[in-house]
């Protein structure tokens, strides 16, 4: 049995491993919990998109991953768009963004959700980060990153599809 007779975990076994790693990353990793289910409405409709913008920029991915998949060409031209119009020199098109891998897989839909996801979770980390260099731990830190990454700013953004403006 991990626990002496009083029911403390012995030094070393792996209750106490367990019980160290909670107390020193369990408010960073309830931060990473907060923000992850944050996002979890995203992806109840797993290939639906929002409203707004979201469709424009599903657009531009499919676009480009219909050129990059179907005729194995770099995704430079849209032809699909007033008459056929630059897709790599558009400035709200990710074609050479390293977040298009997840269109390219995923497709459109999908693919920005997770990318979306993931920019919260880089941002949650970020924030984790610069308040332990600052000083504060615990529940301050805690509260400062999901603040950061769960705000009505990037919610909104999020919701009118301005994904690719991180």
């Amino acid at each position: 049995m991990d626990t002496d007779r009083e029911g403390e975990p012995t030094p070393g076994s792996a209750l106490d491993v367990v019980r160290r790693l909670l107390s020193r990353w369990g408010w960073q990793a309830f931060a990473l919990l907060v923000v992850v289910l944050f996002f979890v409405p995203a992806f109840l409709h797993w290939s639906d998109w929002g409203w707004g913008d979201w469709g424009y920029f599903h657009f531009l991915d499919a676009v480009a991953r219909r050129t990059v998949l179907d005729f194995g060409e770099l995704p430079e031209w849209n032809p699909y768009h007033c008459g056929g119009n630059v897709l790599a020199a558009n400035t709200q098109s990710h074609v050479w963004s390293p977040w298009f891998v997840f269109p390219l897989i995923f497709g459109p839909a999908v693919g920005a959700k997770l990318a979306v996801a993931l920019h919260g979770l880089i941002g949650a980390v970020g924030m984790l980060l610069l308040l332990g260099a600052m000083g504060i731990r615990g529940a301050g830190r805690f509260l400062g990153a999901v603040l950061f990454a769960c705000s009505a700013f990037f919610g909104q953004q999020i919701a009118g599809g301005h994904v690719w403006a991180w």
